[in-house]
């Protein structure tokens, strides 16, 4: 399995994982209010404890809905950039109707999280680079037009050859 597509799963599951945590601390606390009521007057202890499994929910569904909407962010940047040819982050972020300097840092957290391989963001140009190492692009001979399995990217390879991502980092077998 490639960096990328490793890098995306582990985020996906750290997000379930998360926000079931938080529902359970959430159920947690309500399960503890219905049959301690009464208790938690008299015993301002277990109010403390009521308190921290609201903070740990509270904070658990939060972080999960952080990573999915990032990896819903990954994917629809992923679509711009492969099937209309965006790569710049104005016209990202006119897309997706964010700022440009929150597609700009979102960018750059997901390169740094390796979510895209060999990639960077050219503040020169105010650009998404994909496939370049050391300032040269990656050559790729264009025949057909195949379709990522791991991010949806459409990228042009080779019949019969296999083909990496450029923007995820998934091998892509086209079938001649």
């Amino acid at each position: 399995m490639n960096t990328s597509r490793l890098k995306v799963v582990v985020n996906s599951i750290q997000g379930k994982i998360s926000s079931m945590l938080g529902y359970f601390f959430a159920v947690g606390l309500f399960v503890g209010l219905v049959t301690n009521a009464e208790d938690m007057l008299q015993n301002p202890d277990d109010a403390w404890v009521m308190a921290i499994l609201f903070i740990l929910g509270a904070l658990g569904i939060a972080k999960g809905f952080q990573i999915k909407r990032r990896i819903k962010r990954f994917r629809r940047y992923v679509f711009l950039l492969s099937a209309k040819g965006m790569s710049s982050i104005d016209a990202l972020a006119a897309s997706t109707g964010k700022a440009a300097d929150f597609v700009k840092k979102d960018l750059q957290k997901m390169i740094d999280k390796k979510f895209f391989v060999r990639a960077m963001i050219d503040d020169a140009s105010n650009e998404l680079i994909i496939g370049s190492t050391g300032g040269q692009s990656i050559p790729q001979t264009p025949v057909r037009v195949a379709a990522c399995q791991n991010c949806g990217a459409k990228m042009k390879a080779a019949a019969g050859q296999i083909a990496e991502c450029a923007y995820c980092g998934s091998f892509i077998i086209e079938e001649a």
